[in-house]
């Protein structure tokens, strides 16, 4: 499986963009987390066309994680580098976000636990400590209601 991913889905939405006599009356980008500019492209288009229906899943992130990051936790980077870490491991094992979310994600809900993302990371060996899981956890729980869901999540993606 190769899920489409935030850039996918711009091009697509851009190319009905370009297509005004387009007749598509639903898209579906069901786990499809897409950023602030292509939620721009996707308000547009349904605003020019009434009868079109768009099922995707809006980044709660500006798009400067790590502008966010500083905002919340001040301009040290030790608190960040835990994101960086994660982001890191992830690329060196050749990891896509969305597969260890979907590892994770047992019910397929788009949302885990704080413990089953915790024991999730532990499985695949982040080095991480416990201290520094939580704190990354912490930080990942934007809204805090206790779980990690799959926007949560793959905001990262945006830090460099």
């Amino acid at each position: 499986m190769n899920p489409l991913q935030n850039a996918g889905a711009f091009n697509l939405l851009t190319a009905m963009k370009n297509n005004v006599d387009s007749a598509l009356e639903k898209i579906l980008l069901n786990s499809v987390v897409i950023n602030l500019e292509t939620q721009a492209l996707v308000d547009f288009l349904l605003g020019q066309h009434p009868g079109l229906t768009i099922a995707c899943t809006v980044s709660k992130g500006s798009g400067k994680v790590a502008d966010e990051l500083d905002q919340l936790y001040g301009s040290n980077k030790k608190k960040t580098d835990l994101i960086y870490i994660l982001k890191k491991y992830v690329e060196d094992k050749n990891y896509r976000l969305v597969d260890l979310f979907n590892q994770f994600d047992k019910d397929h809900s788009l949302s885990v636990t704080r413990d089953e993302f915790r024991q999730g990371l532990k499985s695949i060996g982040v080095p991480m400590d416990d201290d520094q899981l939580t704190k990354l956890i912490d930080i990942l729980d934007e809204d805090g209601d206790g779980e990690i869901d799959y926007g949560e999540f793959t905001w990262i993606n945006e830090v460099e």
